[in-house]
């Protein structure tokens, strides 16, 4: 057992100090709280990937609704089937920005601001490893897009 005396101004000093390094592990909770859920909805897409022979698969344990042979989009699907859904209706790389508003123009109760931490980082733990999901590349204007391996 540690035995401090402290005068009152030391023991606010610590107080304060014991305080925001609390605070700062907090934050770094959230943020791996984050990747975690990111990297589990990864893990279930590639998981229901390989399941289908490596087929593109959206809909996972999910119902699907299906208008006119064309999928339509499902606001309870995980992040990373959001991401997938919307990479596959696109010819070209989107941005983090671009895929973020495709998400929130077809769910507009969605928050964009937590919208844009989530797929940031489905994005981000999607285009590395051994085996990425996502191709990563840089534009014209040097900002990373994303798109489908094939």
């Amino acid at each position: 057992m540690i035995n401090l005396k402290l005068n009152t101004q030391q023991a606010q000093s610590l107080l304060e100090s014991n305080q925001a390094k609390e605070k700062e592990i907090k934050e770094q909770i959230s943020l791996l709280r984050t990747e975690l859920n990111s990297l589990s909805e990864l893990n279930k897409l590639i998981r229901e990937q390989i399941g289908n022979d490596g087929a593109q698969v959206i809909s996972g344990n999910t119902t699907v609704v299906v208008s006119a042979g064309k999928t339509e989009y499902n606001p309870s699907w995980t992040n990373a089937q959001k991401v997938a859904f919307v990479l596959k209706g696109s010819s070209a790389p989107m941005t983090t920005r671009s895929i973020v508003d495709s998400i929130v123009k077809a769910d507009p109760a969605a928050d964009p601001k937590r919208v844009m931490r989530s797929i940031s980082s489905v994005l981000s733990v999607g285009a590395s490893g051994e085996k990425p999901i996502y191709i990563k590349s840089l534009n014209e204007r040097n900002d990373n897009t994303y798109q489908l391996k094939q």
